[in-house]
């Protein structure tokens, strides 16, 4: 038995580390030079080679880099939300350590033109992937990591976390768009009230143009799950960040009516 527990122990082991290797190597096909970025750097001088991410993989979509975390991989978006819970970006299926793809939810638009962008990953033991999102139930942890950056092919994203959700694996929180200005604030002032912790330096709701939630497994027996939601501080999109000026009910029409555009593209292709 020992012997057998061993060579499993092993083999997840080794699973691991393959893992590890495969999105150490994506993250040097992507240009990106994470350690580099901080609070200071002006995000439309973080370039990501998307050409070459897109030929590894063409469902590409994004990059997410969290600082202070191990959270700094490309996002995909597929026809459905589960070919990429077991494949990695190069589309391979794992054997033991199922790592998979940081995905984004298949309904929403593959431009980021909704007001909410939910987007989710495995909470793996070897703290990759979105590990660190489950870890964010420690308040300094949480405190420590309010920053997120989300590239893209379109602009770059610099979020300000501030929610922190421990959910129910079927509670109903993925809606991409919203009727009306007034709805998408109540939406975010419902996950502000349920948060696990309530940071004051964030912008009110209806300030808050488009948000993102960032959804892992708490990988307990009730099968919970931690979602991280942030707002977008500062965009090179038009129009993206909290306080911009253009939140209006004419802007917000305009906004709603790209993204159901793109929604209708989504079906035609499938």
């Amino acid at each position: 038995m020992f012997v057998i527990s061993a060579v499993a122990l092993g083999a997840l082991v080794f699973s691991y580390w393959q893992g590890q290797q495969v999105y150490r190597g994506v993250a040097e096909a992507s240009g990106l030079e994470a350690s580099d970025i901080t609070e200071q750097t002006e995000i439309e001088r973080i370039e990501v080679d998307w050409d070459r991410l897109l030929a590894i993989n063409p469902d590409t979509v994004a990059w997410i880099y969290i600082p202070g975390t191990n959270v700094n991989y490309p996002v995909v978006q597929g026809k459905d939300n589960d070919f990429w819970l077991n494949h990695d970006f190069e589309g391979k299926n794992g054997w033991l350590a199922q790592f998979g793809t940081i995905f984004q939810e298949y309904r929403n638009s593959k431009n980021f033109a909704d007001e909410a962008n939910f987007m989710f990953g495995h909470h793996l033991n070897d703290g990759s992937m979105f590990s660190a999102i489950d870890a964010m139930k420690d308040r300094e942890k949480f405190e420590s990591s309010r920053t997120v950056y989300i590239l893209t092919p379109q602009g770059n994203y610099r979020l300000r976390t501030f929610a922190l959700l421990h959910v129910d694996a079927d509670d109903l929180l993925v809606q991409p768009t919203f009727e009306s200005p007034q709805l998408f604030a109540d939406y975010i002032q419902d996950k502000m009230n349920r948060s696990l912790f309530s940071p004051r330096d964030v912008a009110a709701p209806s300030e808050m143009r488009k948000v993102f939630a960032f959804s892992t497994c708490d990988n307990l027996p009730q099968n919970g799950r931690y979602v991280l939601y942030a707002y977008v501080e500062e965009s090179t999109v038009a129009g993206a960040s909290a306080g911009s000026g253009d939140g209006d009910a004419a802007a917000f029409d305009e906004a709603s009516a790209a993204a159901s555009a793109a929604a209708g593209q989504r079906a035609e292709a499938a």
